[in-house]
């Protein structure tokens, strides 16, 4: 007889399993695929899912990290995300099917930069000469359960 209950979606076997091989298999994708490495300094998730695996990677790569909440999400925080934006940032998550959690968390970031960002000295606005908000930019996305990376055309 057993002393405990396991219960495991078979989506979430990355975030109970080997975090430094899912962190290897992105550092691959972005040093490889591509013909110039891909620039990212930090990762972005959502969810259980993401909490469990986006932490774990960045810290392995060295990569700030961000967790979005998700809508009507239970929390005492009034933030929309809790983790370090970057500059230019890396969507990781188990899938990606309608893209519907993608533009979730697309919105999230842009607002979340826009009300709490600092303010960029290096960058003048058209209107007036006034500065601009802190600029990040989407790099694309990472889905671990099938080691695919996508990246974001302009």
């Amino acid at each position: 007889m057993s002393d405990v209950i396991q219960l495991r979606s078979e989506y979430m076997r990355a975030a109970f399993g080997d975090l430094d091989y899912v962190a290897e298999e992105l550092r691959h994708r972005l040093d490889a695929d591509f013909r110039e490495p891909i620039v990212v300094d930090t990762l972005v998730g959502t969810g259980l899912s993401g909490a469990l695996v986006v932490p774990g990677v960045a810290r392995i790569l060295k990569l700030n990290w961000v967790v979005v909440r998700k809508p009507n999400e239970a929390s005492h925080a009034s933030y929309p995300f809790e983790g370090t934006l970057g500059r230019r940032w890396l969507f990781v998550d188990d899938r990606v099917e309608t893209g519907a959690t993608l533009r979730r968390v697309r919105e999230a970031i842009d607002d979340g930069a826009r009300r709490y960002g600092p303010i960029d000295d290096t960058v003048f606005s058209v209107y007036g000469g006034r500065r601009q908000l802190f600029a990040t930019t989407f790099v694309g996305y990472y889905v671990y359960m099938y080691a695919r990376l996508s990246l974001h055309e302009d």
